[in-house]
């Protein structure tokens, strides 16, 4: 009887877009809290009220984690990129071989 392991690498985009780069959408709900956006037209961060459901990736729930994920760093002279908004799955599974 042989057995072997076989990994499967599973690669899922969350989206097409930049969230940097989509609209504000404060959504329909009535849980109200304070987030961040980021305003591609004055190239900053500014706050809004979201509703709780709905609207898009281009939320935040403090001004840092916006300006890390969205504003355009300074050229330090090294590679510098956003992080990245995709991820990956690691499957392990046992394969049998039965003769």
């Amino acid at each position: 009887e042989e057995c072997r392991q076989v990994s499967i690498l599973f690669y899922f985009p969350l989206l097409s877009a930049e969230p940097c780069t989509l609209p504000l959408e404060e959504g329909n709900c009535s849980k109200y809290t304070l987030n961040w956006y980021y305003n591609q037209r004055v190239s900053e961060c500014r706050p809004f009220i979201y509703s709780g459901c709905r609207g898009n990736l281009n939320r935040f729930s403090s001004k840092e984690d916006c300006e890390l994920q969205c504003k355009p760093q300074a050229d330090t002279g090294e590679n510098w990129q956003r992080p990245a908004r995709h991820f990956f799955l690691l499957v392990d599974s046992a394969l049998q071989n039965h003769k």
